[in-house]
């Protein structure tokens, strides 16, 4: 984590630090409180820290400890994205949006919608209820 946010020679940097994510000053200086939190927070040897909001900090209120798969579906939008939500495309053939999200490390198309928002729902959805499936098992 910190050395993706602050060490330039890092494969990763320019994916982290250089978009100007950071670590929160009371876990980048103090580890104990980092582990702490961790602990508190369902910290699992076979889980992986996941930011919520992936242009937001590593901090306590934008972090939590998901399964590699759950990390690999919260991913930021594309550059050349124009409906505002990732995971959401616009159709011109249709004139309508679609969504569209990955689960399993496989893409899931979830239907067409008639705003950006509604799809957007349709993902967030899809990834709420793959996430209370996790859990239970």
């Amino acid at each position: 984590m910190k050395n993706r946010c602050y060490n330039y020679h890092n494969h990763g940097y320019k994916d982290y630090g250089g978009r100007g994510i950071r670590v929160c000053i009371r876990w980048r200086n103090n580890f104990k409180a980092f582990y702490n939190w961790s602990i508190k927070n369902g910290w699992k040897d076979e889980l992986e820290i996941d930011r919520i909001d992936n242009n937001g900090n590593y901090h306590p209120n934008n972090c939590r400890w998901v399964t590699p798969k759950v990390n690999s579906n919260n991913k930021r939008q594309y550059k050349n994205n124009t409906s505002g939500y990732t995971g959401v495309y616009f159709d011109k053939r249709r004139n309508k949006y679609y969504a569209q999200s990955t689960i399993h490390r496989k893409p899931k198309h979830l239907g067409y919608f008639d705003a950006p928002k509604e799809a957007a729902n349709a993902i967030k959805d899809c990834k709420n209820a793959e996430i209370k499936k996790k859990n239970k098992i």
